[in-house]
C-alpha cells in the first residue's frame, strides 16, 4: 500500500494535492484574527504586515481570511491594507492609533514590527493592537496575542488517517483535513 501522509503547514493547495494531508487552516485563522480584534473593541484600520514579499500559499490564505473577516465584521467599512517591512518602511504608524490592528503574517514578523514601533515610542496594546500566528516560544517576551496551531488535534487526525490506511478501510480515498488554530490572548490586544 503506497499511501503518503504529511503534516502541511500551509504550503500545499489542499485541492491540488496527491497526498493525504492534515494541516493548519490558514484561511480560517485569518478570519479568527479579525473577529478577535473586533470583539476586543473598535477597529477602524487593519494592516496585514509581512516581513517580506512572498508567494507562499499559507500567507495568501491568511490574507484572504483577514480580508473576508474584515469585510464581514465591518460590513465593508474597513479595508485591509498590506505592509511589507523594508519595502513600505519600517513601521506603518507614526502616531498612536488605538483602533488600528496590525495582523502579522507570523510571530517573528510581529516581533519585528513591535521592535520598530518601540523606536517610535509606540507600544502594542496601548497605541495599536497586534496579532501574530504560530505561538513561537522565541517571542514569548513580547506577550503577543497569537493563533497557535492545534498540534494535538492535528496529530490525532494524522494518526487516524494512518491507522485507517493500515487497516485498508478507504484505500482509494485521499484525505485533506485543515484544523483551526487556538487563540492565545496576551497583552498586545
Amino acid at each position: 500500500h503506497g499511501s503518503i501522509f504529511i503534516f502541511d503547514r500551509g504550503s500545499l493547495n489542499c485541492d491540488q494535492s496527491i497526498l493525504n494531508t492534515v494541516g493548519i487552516n490558514d484561511f480560517a485563522d485569518g478570519v479568527t484574527a479579525v473577529e478577535t480584534a473586533f470583539k476586543n473593541g473598535p477597529v477602524s484600520r487593519i494592516i496585514f504586515c509581512m516581513n517580506q514579499i512572498s508567494e507562499c500559499n499559507w500567507q495568501k490564505e491568511r490574507l484572504r481570511g483577514v480580508r473576508l473577516g474584515a469585510g464581514r465584521m465591518s460590513r465593508g467599512a474597513v479595508f485591509v491594507e498590506t505592509y511589507v517591512h523594508g519595502v513600505h518602511g519600517d513601521f506603518p504608524l507614526n502616531t498612536s492609533s488605538p483602533q488600528t490592528v496590525l495582523i502579522a503574517c507570523h510571530d517573528e514578523a510581529a516581533a519585528q514590527f513591535i521592535d520598530e514601533g518601540r523606536h517610535r515610542n509606540l507600544h502594542p496594546g496601548k497605541d495599536y493592537k497586534i496579532i501574530g500566528f504560530g505561538n513561537d516560544n522565541r517571542f514569548l517576551e513580547y506577550e503577543l496575542t497569537t493563533l497557535s496551531p492545534n498540534l494535538e488535534l492535528i496529530a490525532k487526525h494524522l494518526a487516524k488517517q494512518i491507522l485507517d490506511s493500515i487497516a485498508n478501510r478507504e484505500p482509494e480515498t485521499l484525505h485533506s483535513c485543515r484544523i483551526r488554530s487556538k487563540l492565545i490572548r496576551r497583552k498586545t490586544l
